[in-house]
């Protein structure tokens, strides 16, 4: 639902919608989870393809399907409400959005949530992005992009009410100002750092293995594209990045220190296909991860060593980015 505003002057206009969004997905293998989300936005058009988000968003997430001990991650865990006002700056000059050849993009996304704005956890977040397209010759073309994020809770902590059920222990009220597993950043998969599965970058559970996401990232992306025949075309690329567990623990190490140690740039090289539709690009990438992360899984013998696995094969629609 929306409306267009009349022209405010002889460079910008405003346009407003209202959004309403009900999502069940599993996209993590650590859990599942379900939103029901309402957003209030509006949006500035100024010259030379700059656009100026202001938006306010209310939801609630429920985390179900938890593949980590409770006791382990009882608070992030809970049902919570969050609700908070972002705005978003985009600079966008690509020649064709969905395949860019040349041109640039920018975005810088800010948003904090309050308790003045009816959440139950605060937290700031903000995410930079920075493409760039470069054609050299027939059909070949240079991309790069750039992301770093970061969040960070603040003010007073929250009280969560465990059940006998979610915890070992009887009923009881524990307070945190963690930042909910499901508004935590996660990286890997198609549209990500190609080196690992669907969202496993970065920080692990240290009993079951599985990824927790976390607090920081850092991803930069090189592609190399190139014609193949006819409507196929070729990708060389090149992803390097992880998931932090804060904005503390960044670090551009190139190595892992320890077992529990996944605060370091992981690198992932690979070839992919594209089959150019009049939509998008259908495509198909192998990655292969060069330092993959180790880590620690408890099993009935005791705590064993764990490998992910160096090999991605991913299919996906439209370009990374």
């Amino acid at each position: 639902l929306g409306y267009t505003a009349p022209r405010l002057n002889n460079y910008e206009w405003l346009n407003g919608s209202v959004l309403a969004i009900f999502d069940d997905t599993r996209d993590v293998r650590t859990f599942a989870s379900r939103r029901w989300e309402g957003t209030l936005q509006f949006e500035t058009k100024r010259p030379r393809a700059t656009t100026v988000l202001y938006r306010y968003t209310f939801r609630r997430v429920t985390v179900s399907d938890l593949n980590i001990a409770p006791q382990d991650l009882p608070l992030q865990s809970q049902p919570v409400l969050v609700g908070l006002v972002g705005v978003s700056w985009i600079r966008d000059t690509r020649d064709v959005p969905t395949n860019a050849r040349e041109g640039f993009f920018t975005s810088v996304d800010l948003a904090v949530a309050a308790k003045q704005f009816g959440s139950e956890a605060s937290f700031v977040r903000g995410l930079v992005q920075n493409s760039s397209y470069h054609r050299f010759g027939p059909g070949v073309v240079l991309a790069r992009s750039t992301q770093f994020g970061l969040e960070s809770p603040f003010g007073e902590e929250r009280t969560v009410t465990l059940r006998p059920e979610e915890s070992e222990t009887p009923e009881q009220v524990l307070a945190t100002n963690a930042i909910p597993l499901p508004e935590r950043f996660f990286a890997g998969g198609g549209a990500s750092h190609r080196g690992f599965g669907l969202n496993q970058a970065g920080p692990r559970d240290p009993v079951t293995g599985f990824a927790v996401g976390g607090n920081a990232l850092l991803l930069n992306s090189v592609e190399l594209r190139f014609p193949v025949w006819g409507n196929v075309s070729g990708v060389l690329f090149h992803d390097a990045g992880n998931v932090y567990s804060s904005i503390r623990a960044f670090s551009l190490r190139q190595h892992q220190r320890s077992l529990d140690d996944f605060n370091y740039v992981s690198h992932g090289v690979g070839l992919g296909f594209r089959y150019n539709t009049a939509v998008a690009p259908v495509r198909f990438d192998v990655g292969y991860n060069l330092n993959p992360p180790r880590f620690l899984v408890q099993t009935d013998q005791g705590p064993a060593p764990r490998n992910l696995s160096r090999w991605q094969f991913l299919f996906s629609i439209g370009q990374t980015f």
